[in-house]
């Protein structure tokens, strides 16, 4: 970790990366990932963000969704962090599906079987959104806008 954290700390000072070549290539490829050209300035940019300084300032409804089979983001790491910022924010709803993965599908397998698999299954042909991912954001979106919203 210390070598993938000194090449981040460069990213984020507007350096290269320049990843140590000692690095397993899994974790230069997902480095360089960061400098390709088209995701160089977005990804720049937010890799410095701190949701939870921008969360703080949100004004609008908002609902955070947080998937229990996200493997990108934690229930708990991020999750919580997340909850402590905002507080007392009554604009703020958070939701954490138990079965949802990073893009709010359906995801039943294990963690063994997830780190196992080739990719992240995310546009597989049997692939559907997480029914209560769904229901949710219905519900929240029903909330906020005083609609009655059933699904598709």
């Amino acid at each position: 970790m210390p070598k993938v954290e000194e090449a981040a700390a460069r990213y984020a000072a507007g350096q290269p990366m320049n990843p140590d070549p000692g690095l397993p290539d899994s974790v230069k490829m997902v480095l360089a990932s960061f400098e390709a050209p088209a995701n160089l300035p977005l990804a720049r940019e937010l890799w410095v963000e701190s949701t939870c300084d921008s969360l703080r300032k949100v004004q609008i409804p908002t609902l955070v969704l947080v998937g229990g089979r996200d493997v990108q983001i934690d229930l708990h790491a991020d999750g919580g962090p997340l909850q402590e910022s905002a507080a007392g924010m009554t604009n703020v709803t958070f939701a954490f599906p138990p079965n949802a993965n990073h893009v709010f599908k359906e995801d039943t397998r294990s963690p063994a079987e997830v780190a196992a698999s080739p990719g992240n299954g995310y546009n597989e042909p049997d692939t559907h959104l997480d029914p209560e991912s769904l229901e949710t954001i219905l519900a929240w979106l029903g909330r906020v806008m005083n609609l009655r919203v059933s699904p598709v």
